[in-house]
């Protein structure tokens, strides 16, 4: 049975895009530790305690999951399309926001009307985090929340564009930490993916 959701939280698309490279072990590795959390995360929307929301944009710009630390394209193999099929479009652990009319205008207004100047598919994302009232946006794109004129803006507008480990809305019971010795298997499934993981001692 499922608990009454703690809030909501945006997806970027280059977390999920991340994912899959973290299941093909093309991942950056300092990555690994914010990964943990949004592992969390998938688990917590899962059983009913996080709604998790992200564009259909998302779906789109998964397509390619651009390159590895040696500059190497990543291949999407059946296995990692499988794997974001069941992420984005499965509707069991990430809603999707359609990109209305609105969201468009939206996104648009959030440079003409906030001075925000974000990148076309950014203020997208940003919009759509707004439609959809969530509270935050975990991303790995440091040009989201870089200026702090643009972090007050975007806290003004009730939204918080952060890294997955900031989280304010994924309970604390989510967050706690089984120490290892040794690094977790990684996962090769979404199952394996949010089930219950480990932490390694830096």
């Amino acid at each position: 049975m499922t608990t009454k959701s703690s809030g909501r939280i945006y997806v970027d698309a280059c977390i999920a895009i991340e994912l899959a490279k973290y299941l093909l072990q093309r991942h950056r590795p300092d990555r690994e530790d914010a990964l943990w959390f949004v592992r969390q995360m998938l688990k917590a929307s899962e059983c009913g305690d996080i709604e998790l929301m992200t564009s259909s944009l998302t779906v789109v710009e998964s397509l390619h999951l651009g390159k590895d630390e040696q500059g190497k394209d990543v291949e999407c193999t059946p296995e990692i399309q499988e794997f974001l099929v069941n992420l984005l479009t499965s509707g069991s652990l990430i809603t999707l926001v359609e990109p209305s009319l609105f969201v468009a205008e939206r996104a648009r207004d959030l440079r003409w009307k906030d001075g925000l100047s974000l990148k076309p598919f950014d203020s997208l994302h940003v919009a759509s985090a707004l439609d959809s009232e969530c509270k935050e946006l975990i991303t790995f794109d440091g040009k989201m929340n870089k200026k702090p004129e643009e972090i007050t803006t975007l806290a003004n507008l009730g939204l918080r564009v952060i890294s997955p480990h900031d989280s304010q809305i994924l309970p604390e019971s989510y967050r706690q930490q089984a120490l290892a010795l040794k690094p977790p298997k990684t996962p090769k499934t979404l199952k394996e993916l949010h089930a219950p993981a480990t932490r390694t001692i830096q």
